[in-house]
């Protein structure tokens, strides 16, 4: 669960958007369909695309349930926000901190706690999975349950995501593809294929236009942006050292 919403975490930013989020749960009208949503295990590893992340509010998540967040900024004020709903937070995004999320988040799926995650999160590029999602689900020996999550009513940002922020009353869709087992052969392809297919599934369901994953060029000042903030992480740690 986490948003493109760039807001420091501090407790007004919390109350404010947790009072979003349950307006928007409360009055919403849910439907919940697609071929996985009759069967569902017991522990799974829940993937939906960045900016659908508010599909976390509808899914049918049994707890123990948690989520992975990014360690910085809009990461951590969802994170906030996630503990007071009674979920498990696992906070990583890169480098030695992705390595210590992914360790963290195996022990708690092979526990029994189901996990929710953005393989195209945290920085982009949009709708291109990150290996991370199936290495955690080959370790901890669980499947990924594609989601896609969509609302008639709603507002779209302008973020590298495309952000859906449902409107409160809207009809919203949440569209469960089939759990997808994950083995040697699995690669990022499969799951952003079946990713997109979910998300597209839901959108029609609610009239709204798909949104395309990242060109080129989009994809290339993603990569650009990311390894310019590691360059700094490094700099800032020899200054330090």
């Amino acid at each position: 669960m986490a948003t493109a919403l760039r807001v420091r975490q501090q407790p007004w930013a919390v109350w404010a958007l947790d009072l979003y989020l349950r307006l928007v749960s409360w009055t919403a009208r849910v439907n919940i369909t697609g071929p996985g949503a009759k069967a569902l295990p017991p522990t799974a590893l829940w993937a939906v695309w960045h900016g659908r992340g508010l599909a976390a509010l509808f899914i049918p998540l049994a707890a123990p349930r948690g989520c992975l967040v990014s360690k910085h900024g809009d990461g951590q004020l969802v994170g906030a926000v996630a503990a007071r709903r009674g979920w498990h937070t696992v906070a990583g995004s890169s480098g030695r901190h992705g390595v210590q999320a992914l360790r963290q988040a195996g022990r708690l799926l092979r526990a029994g706690t189901s996990l929710l995650l953005t393989p195209d999160g945290p920085r982009g590029p949009r709708m291109v999975a990150q290996g991370g999602a199936l290495l955690l689900a080959r370790q901890a020996q669980v499947k990924i349950i594609p989601v896609g999550f969509s609302a008639r009513w709603a507002t779209q940002l302008h973020t590298w995501d495309r952000y859906l922020l449902p409107l409160p009353g809207s009809m919203v869709t949440v569209w469960l593809g089939q759990p997808l087992a994950v083995n040697h052969t699995t690669t990022t392809t499969d799951l952003e294929a079946a990713l997109t297919a979910a998300q597209n599934a839901a959108d029609r369901t609610c009239g709204r236009t798909p949104v395309a994953p990242a060109n080129a060029a989009e994809q290339a000042l993603a990569y650009a942006k990311r390894a310019q903030k590691q360059l700094w992480a490094q700099q800032k740690k020899a200054r330090s050292a």
